[in-house]
């Protein structure tokens, strides 16, 4: 069926509208795009033509492509555009590491100038007309400057004038203690703020999440964002996302994906340990909240992995050298290897039914939520068992006989449990959980 076209609709929303006339009485960012003329040059009269899409800021016959710019900001006499483009080729497969690149346009009218800076930081997030971006973004920034090598508080100067460019005001605490960040975001008021970052690696990601776990209303803050800035040893999360969005693994792509605002998911993992036997979650910390008890238990949240055995041990005893950054992971491998050590374990795996099905359309937030719930009011059993007749006594690992556990239709992809010879016992199961972050 045909529909008649309504003039008043065309008038109502310009597709094109030319900032030399202010007096129009369109805001600039209710536009799809927009043009101009200004000066290059602040004692120069000659102008320029200067327009901006959704796609690309043209200045003259240069391109500036919008996905590379971050916001923009107003001066005495004109206004800064800022841009972070990727150099050409590098080892990236899309191109090489970021840098910043300033882009000044000269202007006496300060309204125009205004409203030219309100469109091109709508533009810049990706935000629908007729939306404003927020004047000011505040964040929660969380600085580990015991993390790697010790480089975290360094990176965060250098991110300031960055997060300027975007607009983002940050709120800095340096950690003091091992989980200081997760006590912290079980109580605080996080609407507060924006988001939250954290400047560290793996293990204060992990802090955080538990500590979104521990609070009564869980559901609504795991959707607030969250993103990280590299500043362990080994910076999982950071290489995966950035491995993703086909970005150098470096500080100022990690910046970059923060200050325009995108979001990706991430999928979480849930396990106990019981026993007070250590594991590692994502090179995680989680070690420091195992009981000290073999009849006690506790629930740790993780993304990533779960580690146990060689890898584990490599992750966790290499602390020790932790001023080598990376390189102490495979250095303490090959320390390791030559020094061998057997890990006795018996693993139990049961499959959770047809209904998951992993990169499916159906993995939305609210079936990632209903995992959690699952995962929550779940309780994990674990027993010493007896050893079977088929149980080798010289030091080799269990035959265990495997115990189904009725799954249902929960959104649970796989619930293993590895128990240790000495008591000790390991439960998790991992699942999709929509998380946001501020990265991608």
């Amino acid at each position: 069926m045909a529909s008649e076209r309504n003039d008043d609709d065309e008038k109502a929303r310009p597709l094109l509208w030319d900032g030399n006339n202010p007096s129009a009485g369109h805001g600039g960012s209710n536009i799809d795009s927009l043009r101009s003329k200004f000066n290059l040059y602040s004692n120069s009269s000659k102008e320029v033509d200067v327009s901006i899409s959704a796609g690309a800021l043209m200045v003259g016959k240069i391109r500036y492509d919008v996905k590379d710019i971050v916001g923009a900001t107003t001066t005495k006499n004109g206004f800064v555009v800022h841009s972070y483009p990727k150099a050409a080729g590098g080892c990236c497969s899309s191109g090489g590491a970021r840098s910043y690149k300033s882009i000044r346009l000269f202007c006496r009218d300060s309204n125009k100038s205004q409203m030219w800076v309100t469109s091109i930081c709508r533009f810049a997030r990706d935000l629908p007309p007729g939306s404003n971006p927020p004047g000011v973004r505040k964040m929660l920034c969380y600085v580990n400057p015991f993390s790697g090598t010790g480089s975290a508080p360094q990176m965060m100067e250098r991110a300031k004038p960055m997060f300027q460019h975007a607009g983002i005001e940050p709120t800095i605490i340096e950690t003091k203690k091992a989980n200081q960040v997760r006590e912290d975001i079980a109580k605080l008021n996080l609407e507060e703020w924006d988001g939250v970052i954290i400047v560290s690696g793996d293990g204060l990601v992990v802090e955080y999440i538990n500590g979104i776990m521990d609070r009564k209303d869980w559901e609504s803050a795991i959707a607030r964002p969250f993103g990280v800035i590299p500043g362990g040893s080994g910076n999982g999360l950071v290489h995966s996302f950035n491995h993703v969005a086909e970005e150098a693994i470096d500080e100022i792509s990690s910046i970059f994906h923060i200050l325009k605002g995108k979001t990706h998911r991430l999928d979480l993992l849930s396990y106990e340990i019981s026993g007070g036997a250590q594991s590692s979650s994502s090179s995680s910390s989680s070690s420091s909240s195992s009981p000290s008890s073999p009849s006690s238990s506790v629930v740790v949240y993780g993304f990533l992995s779960l580690a146990w055995g060689l890898i584990a041990d490599i992750d966790l005893n290499s602390e020790v050298i932790r001023c080598c950054g990376s390189a102490r992971f495979t250095l303490w491998a090959i320390f390791r290897l030559c020094c061998s050590k057997s890990y006795q374990a018996t693993l139990k795996y049961t499959p959770s039914g047809e209904g998951w099905k992993y990169g499916s359309s159906n993995n939305s937030r609210e079936q990632g939520i209903h995992t959690l719930k699952t995962l929550r009011n779940r309780k994990t059993v674990v027993t010493n068992e007896p050893k079977s007749a088929n149980s080798i006594n010289d030091g080799q690992p269990e035959a265990a006989a495997e115990q189904k556990i009725p799954s249902g239709n929960m959104d649970i992809q796989h619930n293993v449990v590895v128990s240790h010879r000495h008591n000790r016992h390991y439960a998790f199961t991992t699942g999709l959980a929509a998380y946001n972050l501020l990265q991608l």
